[in-house]
């Protein structure tokens, strides 16, 4: 059995991240160790954290040229590139450094 979705989020709260705040969070997968859920767990996880009143970020850094802000790639691990299509998040137009957020903000 691997790290749940509600273990992420109990962490998340014992770390400070609470409703309402603007979160830029950087991740790796690998470093988590084996998730239940996977990539999709852990964006639920930072998500719910934050509410529906919170804004998640992520980067979306791509290689890729020329770059399409709805089809690049994010080239900084599955967590960000699953990010990058979840339903209501929005990229930035940047060609390198794009971030992808999900909220009001």
């Amino acid at each position: 059995m691997g790290l749940t979705k509600d273990q992420i989020l109990a962490d998340l709260r014992a770390l400070g991240v609470t409703e309402g705040m603007v979160l830029m969070a950087h991740s790796s997968l690998s470093a988590l160790g084996r998730v239940d859920g996977g990539a999709e767990a852990v964006i639920e996880a930072l998500a719910e954290a934050v509410g529906p009143t919170g804004t998640l970020c992520m980067p979306a850094m791509s290689g890729d040229q020329p770059f399409r802000v709805e089809s690049s790639p994010s080239n900084v691990g599955k967590v960000t590139e699953r990010f990058r299509s979840w339903p209501g998040v929005k990229r930035s137009i940047h060609p390198t450094h794009s971030v992808c957020c999900l909220g009001p903000k």
